[in-house]
């Protein structure tokens, strides 16, 4: 595997548009080697314009990404890479352990500018499903994929899986990128000798910095919130816990789970109170005051 530090970092998958023929790229590729120094390698047609041929490379060593390189005059010199999977591993103890730590990451994540939620639901796979995925390594009971992009140019994944490093329960988290002009946006990688050597923490860092927020609802603060306690009272810990409580029995009753949520409760309720003109309660009044939600966010570093 091409890893970065050790630490999981590695290309899940590769594709290189070629202008050169299949045939002979398979004649004069050592095909056989780079299947060695990778989980697999192919040749195949392309329908692309102006391209005769595909590779498709799964998890190649750093050994393969160096044959590749000295390649490069075999390939083609319009060879251009069109998909690239750029994947961290998180090992955990269990698939038990991954699998809730996922969970927690993909109510955590929020795309930056946006309260739109980073991930949308995925749903639980059936008993068929799930097993016919442990036979491949999968081991988790979700795949959240992000929501960044229409055209599915950009996508961050993330899953539980038995890592293919070194076989451990992991949280695979990797991102997708589509089309030459966004690779190159994103990862500044546009030839092979670009993977070479490629730095996959400043990367990961980079993207986390550009789209993702972490963060979780403070539920000490929209307790005091609820209870109409602001902050200059003094509390008791017997109080803090009680209006702890009381947020989360209000989250709770309101089916919110991330700070996304609740901030678009918060919206949907100042559109519901605008338009009733009866009764208002005192919680209605409170949230039409509400200018500032962030008040309500516990960042996590």
């Amino acid at each position: 595997m091409n890893v970065s530090d050790k630490e999981g970092y590695y290309f899940d998958r590769i594709q290189i548009l070629s202008t050169q023929n299949k045939n002979l790229i398979n004649q004069e590729l050592l095909i056989d080697r780079l299947k060695k120094e990778s989980l697999s390698c192919r040749v195949v047609r392309s329908n692309a314009w102006g391209f005769a041929s595909r590779i498709e490379l799964t998890a190649p060593s750093a050994l393969c990404l160096t044959m590749l390189q000295e390649s490069e005059a075999i390939i083609g010199s319009g060879s251009r890479i069109n998909y690239l999977e750029i994947a961290h591993d998180t090992f955990m103890e269990s698939s038990e352990e991954a699998n809730e730590r996922a969970k927690w990451m993909c109510r955590t994540l929020r795309k930056k500018y946006s309260y739109a939620t980073t991930f949308r639901g995925a749903e639980r796979k059936t008993n068929k499903q799930h097993q016919r995925d442990l036979e491949n390594g999968l081991c988790g009971e979700f795949t959240f994929y992000s929501v960044f992009t229409v055209s599915a140019r950009l996508k961050l994944v993330v899953y539980v899986r038995d890592s293919k490093i070194n076989r451990r329960p992991c949280i695979h988290t990797e991102w997708r990128l589509r089309g030459a002009d966004s690779i190159f946006k994103h990862s500044r990688i546009s030839r092979i000798r670009d993977l070479v050597g490629f730095d996959f923490k400043a990367f990961f860092d980079s993207m986390d910095d550009k789209y993702l927020v972490k963060e979780r609802i403070d539920v000490c603060r929209l307790g005091l919130w609820l209870a109409g306690i602001d902050g200059r009272r003094t509390m008791t810990k017997r109080m803090l816990i009680g209006t702890g409580h009381r947020a989360e029995r209000f989250l709770q009753d309101n089916n919110i789970e991330t700070f996304s949520d609740l901030v678009h409760y918060f919206k949907r309720e100042k559109n519901r109170v605008s338009g009733n003109v009866g009764f208002k309660t005192d919680l209605d009044m409170r949230i039409m005051a509400l200018r500032n939600f962030d008040r309500f966010r516990d960042r996590i570093s």
